[in-house]
This record gives structure tokens, C-alpha cells and sequence, in this order.
């Protein structure tokens, strides 16, 4: 399926990001989304710049987007074969719009049964940071693919991303929350190890470094977020999916792999905005976490 006109909305946010007002695109409106965000004007420009390209992409039915309340749907689009479904992200990480620090979207194109609501199948996933570089990653049937936004407004290819091109020792997580007993000890296990703590507090920056370098990317469950902070459909999901296609795997608290649990998922009104915890790593990150689990039950059994 062609997503040229969702790229294309990417290279329009790539230029507000670099070169719009930025007193005005920081402005703060008087909206609040589902994860409880002030939402910023960079915000609504993105995400309508997302809808009104992705209106021309045929059999896409419709979209969920952070900045949106519901499940909205095209009106008056014929469908003319398999429907689709696009959740978005619109501007991950727009508190550090100001800071000039490192922002993104995140997407994922779901085959969607539009009699019973349920997402039934993941056709592609990516995202587009807007840094240094305009770089955009997506998944590509079994590889994870990057591009770079050039001179010429092209997006031109730069390399396959997988887990076998990178082993550096990176655990990145916010600090600042607390945390259960185990992974404290988790934290303390790597930086015992030599591990070196990387943290931008946008997850597409975060997780593009861990995916260039190697490592583990986490937002657990903590004392303020019981339940994680991070969107299943439009956070979550996605970014389990790159790592899957990459090498990697997202579980969740339970160590359990994300995509495996939420196979044909029902979406309804009160869960589209769900939030779960999540770990995003390599599977040699993986088996580190999973015998240092094994070993510290061991002791304190």
C-alpha cells in the first residue's frame, strides 16, 4: 500500500518544526488529550496535516490520533477493498519544542474490520524524527528501513536498522519516577555493569537511539504511572513492531511479548487512548533482563 501522501505530511511538519514561528507553534491551547498534555499548537498543525493527506490515501477508512477523542472515520469514502486504519502520534515529545530538543511522530497502518471495530492485522510502522536531520524509519515487509529528508525534499535511503549492526550497553529510562524494588535493582545491575544512561524524554528520540546503538528503552509502571504512560495503539504497539522487524522485542511488566497479547485487538470508545507499560530492547538485552530476573528471584525466594 502506498503512504506517499502520509510521507509527504511529515516533510510539511519537518519545516514548521525548523522553521515556523516558534513562540506560536509553542503556544499552548486551551485543549487537554487523553494522556492528560496540554496540547500545543505544534500539535494541531501536525495533526492536521496528517489527516488531510492521508484523506487521499485510498481504503484508509479513517484514524485515532493522540489529539483526538474518538475513533474518526472518512465520511462519504467508498471502500473499495481491504480497509485500513492509521493511529498516530502527531508531535511526540512537543514539551521540548522550546529547548529546540529533539521531536517526532509515530505511526502504524492497522487492517481494520469495520463491522466489528477490531484492528486485525499490522501493515507498516514508522516514524519521523525531527532533528539535526529529518529522518524517517519504517518497517518494510521484514526489514526496518531509514531515510534521510534531503535538499531536494526527497526522502532518500540510508541503511537497513537492525539489532546485528549495534551492541552498545545504553538502558534509558526516566529516573526521576519511582520505581517497584526489582527494577531499582535492575538500575543499579546496570550501572554496575558499565552500562551509560541515555534519556531525551521524547520516545522516538529515545528509542532511535537505542535502535542505532543497541541497548534497552523503558517506561514501566511506576509510583505516578500505575498503569505506564504510553499509548497501546499509537505508542506502544508501533514501536514493539520496529523492534520486532529490527531483532528486538516489546514486552511488557510481566515479560510478556506485546504483540503476542494484543493479536486482534477490539478497540472500543474507553480504550483507544489505553496506556501500558512497556520495554523495548535488543534480544541480548532481553536475555540480560530475563536471567538477572531469574537471579535476584533466586536470591530473595
Amino acid at each position: 500500500m502506498y503512504l506517499d501522501k502520509l510521507y509527504d505530511s511529515f516533510k510539511q511538519i519537518s519545516k514548521v518544526v525548523q522553521y515556523g514561528d516558534l513562540q506560536f507553534i509553542d503556544q499552548t491551547t486551551e485543549l487537554k488529550n487523553k494522556s492528560n498534555d496540554c496540547i500545543k499548537k505544534i500539535d494541531l498543525l501536525s495533526h492536521d496535516y496528517i489527516v488531510n493527506n492521508i484523506r487521499e490515501i485510498p481504503n484508509i477508512m479513517g484514524y485515532i490520533s493522540e489529539e483526538s477523542e474518538d475513533i474518526c472515520l472518512f465520511d462519504n469514502k467508498m471502500n473499495t477493498g481491504d480497509s485500513y486504519l492509521l493511529a498516530f502520534d502527531p508531535i511526540d515529545g512537543s514539551k521540548n519544542i522550546l529547548a529546540n530538543i529533539t521531536v517526532g511522530t509515530i505511526y502504524i497502518l492497522y487492517k481494520f474490520d469495520l463491522e466489528t471495530l477490531n484492528v486485525t492485522h499490522i501493515v507498516e510502522a514508522g516514524y519521523c524524527l525531527y532533528g539535526p536531520r529529518t529522518i524517517m524509519v519504517k518497517t518494510n515487509n521484514n526489514i526496518v528501513e531509514q531515510f534521510s529528508l534531503t535538499y531536494d525534499d526527497i526522502f532518500k535511503k540510508d541503511r537497513n536498522i537492525s539489532f546485528n549492526d549495534n551492541d552498545e550497553k545504553i538502558y534509558s529510562i526516566n529516573e526521576s519516577n519511582r520505581f517497584s524494588n526489582e527494577l531499582n535493582d535492575l538500575i543499579k545491575y546496570y550501572k554496575a555493569n558499565n552500562y551509560n544512561q541515555r534519556w531525551v524524554g521524547s520516545m522516538v528520540a529515545d528509542c532511535h537511539q537505542i535502535l542505532s546503538k543497541g541497548g534497552i528503552f523503558m517506561y514501566p509502571s511506576s509510583e505516578k504511572y500505575s498503569n505506564g504512560k504510553l499509548r497501546l495503539l499509537y505508542e506502544v504497539l508501533p514501536f514493539s513492531y520496529i523492534f520486532k522487524i529490527a531483532g528486538g522485542v516489546g514486552i511488557d511488566n510481566n515479560n510478556i511479548d506485546i504483540l503476542e497479547t494484543y493479536k486482534n485487538y477490539k478497540i472500543e470508545l474507553k480504550n483507544i487512548h489505553k496506556s501500558i507499560p512497556i520495554i523495548l530492547c535488543s534480544k541480548k538485552e532481553y536475555d540480560v533482563l530475563i536471567n538477572f530476573i531469574e537471579l535476584r528471584d533466586n536470591i530473595f525466594c
